[in-house]
């Protein structure tokens, strides 16, 4: 593992074999990999659809930000097989405030806050999910939201790998390390079957909220699994 800011016991088990931990000085090509996959498993996401849709090149400017910051700040995981990504994760880990990575401000976020201005309210959604998704979380995990917890920011399949074990093996090894550590890992989702995917890796619903953006309306579940 590299030198994150985050104790790691001996008994925190490795990456298993088809898992990639992106390394912080990693290649323009390899960051370009990961956020391509992510940019297509998340481009019917219906938040991306809010905060990106009608321009182009927006949702994978924001994706190539969340790789990139990830890589950076963070720990992004990938699966590949014959040089293709099949599935990305993005963890921050305990120790990190969050919201608040020090390269989430970097050079890599200039052009999707360019794209982002020709975009209709944009920033007015943005601004109302952080506020939302933040009283969700301390209602969840407490008033350090997920500062001192894992924390999946995202995790998607590529079209192409669905059913074929690559989101399971992401989350089993999150679920494994956060188990191994004592401490509780977390994400939020949007989707109801998802919700009944991850309780199957013993995540539980910790809050639940809904709110309407841009005209529609959004669901929202925190979930962890137990220390």
């Amino acid at each position: 593992m590299p030198d994150y800011p985050v104790f790691v016991p001996q008994n925190a088990p490795p990456p298993p074999a088809p898992l990639h931990l992106v390394p912080r000085d990693a290649s323009e090509s390899e960051i370009l990999a990961a956020s391509a996959t992510l940019s297509e498993s998340f481009k019917m996401d219906q938040i991306a659809q809010l905060i990106s849709s009608g321009v182009p090149g927006l949702h994978e400017a924001r994706i190539y930000r969340t790789i990139k910051t990830g890589v950076l700040d963070g720990e992004v995981y990938t699966i590949s097989n014959d040089g293709d990504v099949l599935g990305v994760m993005v963890v921050k880990p305990p120790g990190f405030e969050h919201r608040s990575s020090p390269n989430s401000d970097g050079p890599q976020g200039h052009e999707a806050e360019r794209l982002a201005k020709l975009k209709q309210d944009a920033d007015e959604h943005y601004a109302l999910l952080k506020k939302v998704l933040s009283a969700l979380e301390i209602e969840a995990f407490g008033p350090n939201e997920v500062t001192d917890i894992f924390y999946i920011s995202h995790i998607g399949v590529s079209p192409s790998a669905q059913g074929r074990g690559v989101g399971t093996a992401l989350v089993n090894y999150m679920v494994a390390r956060g188990k191994a550590m004592g401490i509780p890992v977390s994400l939020l989702t949007m989707t109801e079957g998802h919700v009944k995917y991850y309780k199957k890796f013993g995540f539980k619903t910790r809050a639940y909220t809904e709110v309407e953006v841009g005209g529609e309306l959004t669901r929202w579940w925190a979930m962890s699994t137990d220390a």
